[in-house]
């Protein structure tokens, strides 16, 4: 099932990311205060969602896993495992490659004003290393040890959360063949968040201070799948229920009305809380509480949006917003890769930074970027993300179907 509110919730965490990036200081937009560029917790939304969407997907493609080992129930589901790796590779894969070879591109075409500590061959190995660490994948521990210094220069940062999505999609189908009973996988889904959340978390915090750990806490592995678990475990709960009986009716127009604005105000909440802690631009990023609050909130909006709609109703469709929403939810991966390296660009070759007086010119560098950022994500959306999608669902179903059913799926 494809929830058209979880896609706005999407777009939603998305421009959080964006509101975050742009006014990062090394490309410093300067549109909004202080207090209001806090946006690191829309990573932490794609979290919950990608837990939540993957673990109602593997309940449909392993709900008859038998067997009395783990390797009898691994070798009986190879293939539908081998078919969902193979679809999560052609749908993340093309986009992320495309996006750093247009982040060379930009660095070798583009001289830009603001300076960078790195000769252009040292920008070029950062890169094609990117690509290579993205691919195995385990980006995130090189950021974990090294920070995000080169990482933000060079316009690679996003890449440390598809590290982490691409590790968890690797561990989930084994979890779910040494795990049969959805009961089990409910509680061990529930507990790992826990035990991130509230132990992971806290002794990276307290038994190490020094700016390695403050890098690790916020981009390795450990202490990124209490959400993503979190998310898991939501979903096992909906499916069940779901699986109980057939919902209770629609929903009043007015507890819908009222169920999108706890959503609404959870994201104004996670947007902004953060900036009462700590300093610098990233506050509030090492502060436990603020992650239990994020995660609590995000798996808190992802649950009312499938359940309101399971029944019928998208708590997110409000006038003009929700359509826009639609949109960018739909096109939120190619624009989280392209998002930080477009607004480099319209901030430093397209955009003389000698206007910095002027003051029309926040209009001006805002109008720029948005339509190019909305140009590329189009282009990419339409003539890479989409049919490299459809591809690796023809190609993924090699892996478990008929020689009938393989000819027919590879001719159509």
């Amino acid at each position: 099932m494809r929830f058209q509110s979880i896609e706005k919730l999407r777009g939603l965490a998305c421009l959080l990311i964006i509101l975050h990036h742009t006014h990062h200081p090394t490309i410093d937009y300067n549109w909004l205060p202080l207090g209001m560029r806090q946006g690191w917790a829309g990573v932490h939304v794609f979290f919950v969602i990608s837990g939540f969407v993957v673990a109602l997907y593997m309940l449909r493609i392993m709900d008859d896993v038998e067997g009395p080992t783990f390797l009898a129930r691994l070798i009986q589901k190879r293939g539908v495992i081998v078919e969902f790796l193979v679809r999560r590779f052609f749908r993340l894969a093309p986009v992320a490659v495309l996006g750093l070879a247009f982040i060379a591109a930009c660095f070798s075409l583009f001289n830009f004003l603001e300076p960078l500590a790195l000769s252009h061959p040292a920008r070029m190995f950062q890169v094609f290393r990117t690509l290579a660490e993205t691919l195995v994948p385990v980006y995130n521990l090189t950021i974990s040890t090294y920070g995000f210094s080169d990482a933000n220069r060079l316009c690679l940062a996003p890449y440390w959360s598809l590290s982490i999505e691409d590790q968890f999609y690797l561990l989930l189908p084994l979890l779910f063949v040494a795990i049969p009973s959805n009961s089990s996988r409910f509680r061990f889904a529930l507990i790992a968040s826990a035990v991130g959340a509230f132990v992971v978390r806290p002794l990276f915090h307290v038994l190490f201070t020094h700016v390695y750990t403050i890098n690790a806490l916020y981009s390795h592995t450990i202490t990124n799948f209490d959400g993503l678990f979190l998310g898991v475990a939501l979903g096992l709960l909906f499916a069940e229920l779901a699986a109980t009986g057939a919902p209770a009716g629609r929903p009043s127009s007015r507890s819908s009305w009222l169920a999108g604005a706890i959503v609404v105000l959870s994201f104004v909440f996670i947007w902004l809380y953060p900036s009462r802690h700590g300093e610098g631009t990233d506050r509030g990023r090492n502060v436990m509480h603020v992650y239990i609050l994020v995660a609590a909130l995000s798996g808190l909006s992802v649950w009312l949006c499938a359940t309101f709609e399971r029944r019928g109703r998208d708590i997110l469709h409000f006038p003009i917003i929700g359509p826009v929403l639609d949109y960018l939810g739909a096109r939120s991966y190619t624009l989280y890769v392209f998002h930080m390296m477009v607004a480099k660009v319209a901030r430093y070759a397209i955009v003389d930074p000698r206007w910095d007086s002027d003051p029309y010119r926040p209009l001006i560098l805002a109008g720029v970027f948005i339509g190019l950022l909305l140009t590329v994500t189009e282009a990419v959306h339409r003539l890479v993300e989409l049919p490299m999608r459809e591809l690796g669902k023809r190609y993924a179903a090699t892996f478990r179907k008929t020689p009938e059913a393989v000819a027919t799926a590879l001719s159509g």
